[in-house]
């Protein structure tokens, strides 16, 4: 295997100086040079390995780095073996000499949706839409791309000329089988990601009225509780004052020379002191009523903010619905889509692009789902609406019974 990246390697490179010369047709060569190319050529169509392919581009490019119809042979085969990042080589030399090369064009758009590029893959897919609209793999491909800037809570700023295209073949791709095949798929996906969405937003909504609740019970409490700490710490003041007078009323009489006690303003501060006391003691009753309180609700706001990050959590992972929807096809070849492999060495089989397309999930399941997600999240009353549809459903005898037993465990309804 190491020779055959060796190969590739040599491909890559076999002729620098011409890959930056202005992409024109080649000069005629000598009948000894074209004839030699010719053959090359025919190697390339008929070989029956990755490396032999390899080996006869790269010698090919070396008598003629320009010829378009070197770049479409390798771009071909590599695609019949499975190897697209490979044939990603070929695709952009075709594009630079021939902008808008149609299974260039899908090559590349293939190569940006794997790496989460769905805008440059529509962008690059939009221009040779008209052409390719029979090729398979690409209507596919195209299919759920278009599916998802539809359905896209936020769509990417496409090009002036991009939204003209799609605007003007919309009803041109929806004619082609695996244009609205796709199409489904994906946009079905987002709708059951939207409907997750919305059911996570509402709940999550409520916890955090909740928690804003409980926020601000804390901030009241709070504030009392300081300020019951500032009425002790007034009593405490008042009682240190009516003491000190308390020592000091003692009367002297000028007329007898004699000293005695006002014991009537005497009694008076004893009450007043008394009143104190006991104020202070109600108000240390209520400092400890309202630090439990504060204990219990903050036991309250913990497990809140628990189950709303949780929330979030759910919210991220719904994006997974849509990931999972799409399903990569390389262009067909011939007729013929061979899946993309990553390592050369397991080259697969060309299949028929006739194969039979991974089903999306039913619609039946799609709310089963919902019902699920609606019970984990304490909806039950949406939950309990959804499983009766599905469980009076005759089409479906297992999700009806799957529903029947969902709503047996819930009880009846409040």
């Amino acid at each position: 295997m190491k020779g055959f990246w060796l190969i590739l390697t040599v491909a890559t490179a076999a002729a620098p100086a011409a890959a930056e010369a202005p992409h024109t047709q080649p000069a005629p060569a000598s009948r000894p040079a074209a004839a030699q190319f010719d053959t090359l050529l025919d190697e390339i169509r008929r070989a029956e390995t990755p490396e032999a392919v390899a080996a006869a581009y790269a010698e090919a490019t070396g008598h003629h780095p320009l010829a378009q119809v070197l770049h479409e042979a390798y771009l071909r085969r590599m695609l019949r073996f499975g190897l697209v990042r490979i044939a990603g080589y070929p695709a952009r030399r075709l594009l630079r000499i021939e902008p808008g090369h149609g299974l260039a064009s899908a090559a590349m758009a293939y190569l940006h949706g794997r790496e989460d590029r769905k805008a440059d893959a529509l962008e690059t897919s939009l221009p040779v839409a008209a052409k390719l609209r029979d090729n398979p793999g690409f209507a596919n491909n195209l299919g759920q791309l278009v599916a998802w800037y539809d359905h896209a809570s936020e769509p990417p700023e496409l090009s002036a000329a991009a939204r003209r295209l799609l605007a003007g073949s919309r009803d041109t791709l929806g004619e082609q089988e695996a244009f609205a095949r796709a199409y489904e798929r994906v946009a079905a996906a987002c709708e059951q990601r939207k409907e997750q969405l919305a059911a996570l937003d509402e709940r999550a909504n409520e916890l955090r009225t909740a928690r804003r609740d409980i926020e601000m019970q804390l901030t009241r409490l709070a504030a009392r509780w300081h300020a019951v700490r500032d009425e002790i710490e007034d009593c405490h003041d008042r009682i240190d004052a009516l003491e000190d007078e308390l020592r000091f009323t003692v009367h002297y009489d000028a007329a007898t020379g004699t000293y005695y006690y006002d014991t009537e303003r005497r009694r008076l501060l004893q009450l007043e002191i008394g009143s104190e006391r006991r104020a202070i003691r109600r108000l240390r009753r209520e400092a400890a009523l309202i630090k439990s309180r504060i204990v219990a609700l903050r036991a309250e706001l913990d497990p809140l903010r628990d189950r709303i990050g949780a929330l979030n959590e759910q919210r991220d992972a719904s994006a997974g619905i849509v990931a999972r929807a799409f399903r990569w096809d390389p262009p067909a070849v011939d007729g013929r889509i061979t899946p993309a492999v990553e390592h050369p060495g397991q080259v697969p089989r060309p299949v028929s692009a006739s194969r039979p397309a991974a089903e999306p999930p039913s619609r039946t399941q799609q709310k089963l789902d919902l019902a699920r997600l609606y019970l984990t999240n304490g909806l039950r009353d949406k939950a309990r609406e959804i499983l009766q549809q599905v469980a009076e459903q005759e089409d479906n005898p297992d999700a009806a019974a799957e529903a029947r037993s969902l709503l047996a465990e819930m009880g009846p309804a409040d």
